[in-house]
This record gives structure tokens, sequence and C-alpha cells, in this order.
């Protein structure tokens, strides 16, 4: 066994040479491992972060994997009468197809993830922004957009791909080049306009308040809230096209439903 640890100076605890020689080849083997963190997170910590971050992704995997070893071609006898054998056939096949395109895409950005990270990216960016002299909340502002922009064109081919390929194979795709482009430049201004002042202001939280946490929780909350009343109303509309159900009595049980349960239905 070895000898126990014992208060160096200050009050920290003194390890044995043997521990010191264990504890120092260990940090040198993690250091190899993460490059410098421009927040001093604890190893430990970032180690847990990255085993977090596969972890998912494998699970992601597997539950991908079992949904499409679940993949029947024979038809459910529940389904005859509904649907008929062909398009159960053809709706598998889009299934597999779309559980391919995502375990692709999620293997990149895992990828590209991991070498960034490990590769130094993290510091890089982290000095690069605190070189403009901006201060941290600007420079904290704009570390978040640069990598959610590099993450947008990252996901951008993907996207691509399966509006104007699989979707389009499939039948399934009514979206214009023209449309596409509008929406994504609708989102990203929606983003700026949106997103950044609540990430300024969450970032600000966590400068300067204790417990920022829960100040920063309580406000994103109350922010979800609102945008619960102003989505339906005022940015569902910017991205798609409503027309009123005809009536009938799909809508008459809709309506039905609503006034029981004290919901008012409009627009």
């Amino acid at each position: 066994s070895h000898p126990p640890a014992r208060a160096g100076a200050g009050g920290e605890p003194k390890l044995a040479p043997r521990q010191q020689l264990k504890f120092h080849r260990g940090c040198e083997t993690i250091d190899r491992i993460f490059p410098l963190s421009p927040i001093p997170f604890p190893k430990l910590v970032i180690t847990l972060l990255l085993g977090i971050v596969i972890g998912l992704f494998l699970l992601r995997a597997v539950a991908s994997w079992m949904n499409w070893r679940g993949l029947d071609p024979a038809l459910p006898g529940e389904f005859t009468g509904f649907i008929d054998p062909q398009s159960y056939l053809r709706s598998q096949e889009y299934t597999r197809a779309k559980i391919r395109d995502n375990l692709i895409e999620e293997s990149v950005a895992l990828l590209v993830f991991l070498g960034f990270w490990l590769g130094g990216g993290f510091t890089w960016l982290h000095h690069w922004s605190l070189q403009w002299g901006i201060g941290p909340l600007p420079a904290g502002v704009l570390v978040i957009v640069v990598l959610a922009s590099g993450r947008w064109l990252m996901d951008l081919p993907f996207e691509i791909h399966h509006t104007f390929g699989t979707e389009t194979r499939f039948g399934f795709n009514r979206t214009t080049p023209r449309t596409f482009l509008i929406d994504h430049l609708k989102g990203l201004l929606l983003a700026a306009v949106l997103g950044l002042p609540v990430l300024a202001g969450v970032l600000a939280i966590f400068i300067r308040f204790d417990n920022a946490w829960l100040w920063a929780w309580l406000g994103l909350s109350a922010f979800a809230f609102v945008l619960s009343f102003l989505a339906p109303s005022v940015l569902l509309p910017m991205f798609n096209e409503f027309e009123p159900m005809p009536a009938g009595p799909l809508r008459e049980a809709i309506e039905g439903l609503a006034n029981r349960c004290g919901c008012p239905l409009g627009g």
C-alpha cells in the first residue's frame, strides 16, 4: 500500500514520491490527449464530457440500428385494407434512407468535433476572440457565433442532400431551391434578432451574478414561455403557409375537443 498523503504548505495535500510520479504521469497522458482548455475545467470533467459525447452518439447509433433491424417487409395484418403492400415497402425504404443519412451526418459531425477539440481548436478560437480587445462578453458571443456558424455550414450539405435527394426520390419534396434559400436566410435573420440578445444575456448573467445557473434558467424559461405564444401567430407563418381547415366531421371533432378542454381556437 502507498504511504498516506501529508499536508504541505498552505494545507494542500502532499503526495509521497511514488504517488507524485504516478500523478504527474497521469496528468501528462491527459494533457497529450486534451490540449489546454481555455476554461480551467478539471481534466476529469473534460474526460467525462468526452465520454458523454461519444456515449450519446453510440446510444443513438444503437437505437438507429435497432430500428433498422425492426423493419419487416411483411405488411402487418392491422394495416390490411388501409395501405397496400407496395406503399408499405416504399415507406420502409424511406425509413432506411433516413436512418442511413442520419448516421452518416452524425458520424461526420462527431469526427469533426473531436478533431477540432483534440486539435486545440477551442483554445485557438478562445485566444483569437480575445485578441480583438472587445471584452469577455462580446468575445464569448463571438466564439459561440463562430461555432454555430461552423456547425450550420457543416450541416448544410446534408440538408441539401436530404431535401433535394432523399425527399425528392421518394416524392415528398415540394421545396424549390429558391424557397430553401429564403427559408435559411429567414432562419439566420431570426437567430440574429432573437438568439443574439438571449445569448448575450445568458453570458452576462454568468459573468456578473452569483448562482448564475438559477437566474439563467429563470430567464430562459420566461423567454420560452413568451415564445410559445409568439411562435404560432408570428414565427411559424414566416416559414409555412396555413389555410383554414374545411368544414366537416374532423373540424367539428377538433373544435368540440378544444371547447371541452377550455382551449380557444383562432387564426
